[in-house]
């Protein structure tokens, strides 16, 4: 799926940016479990990140069996004047899913956790 050529240059830039170590054995090793990147902020490169997940999340809907995923969809009115305290929950709740799962003493697999909050009562773009 992916080239050594790919592998080795994304290990050298996390090595880079100090996310990924090695110990004495010459063992790779997550400098920190949890990085997250500013929501606020519009990055090209983050959106690339974003587009990537929920292609593999369509997949997933597909080829995962439903004892090994979790889809589900909600459609709700809002007061807009509420919009940042929803924000404020959802990014709670995944820090708190997150340090749960970074506490378990085994870890046998990789799961991906994709929220989308967004306005669907507009047009595209606007």
């Amino acid at each position: 799926m992916f080239h050594k050529e790919q592998i080795s240059d994304a290990i050298s830039r996390l090595l880079k940016l100090g996310l990924l170590g090695i110990d004495k054995e010459g063992r790779y090793f997550d400098v920190d479990e949890n990085v997250n990147t500013a929501s606020e902020i519009p990055n090209i490169s983050i959106r690339k990140f974003h587009k990537q997940v929920i292609s593999k999340a369509l997949v997933a809907l597909e080829t995962q069996d439903l004892e090994q995923r979790d889809f589900s969809s909600n459609l709700f009115a809002i007061d807009l004047n509420d919009l940042d305290e929803m924000k404020k929950n959802i990014k709670c709740f995944r820090r708190n899913l997150t340090s749960k799962a970074s506490k378990s003493e085994k870890k046998n697999a990789l799961y991906a956790l994709n929220i989308q909050f967004f306005r669907i009562d507009t047009k595209e773009g606007k």
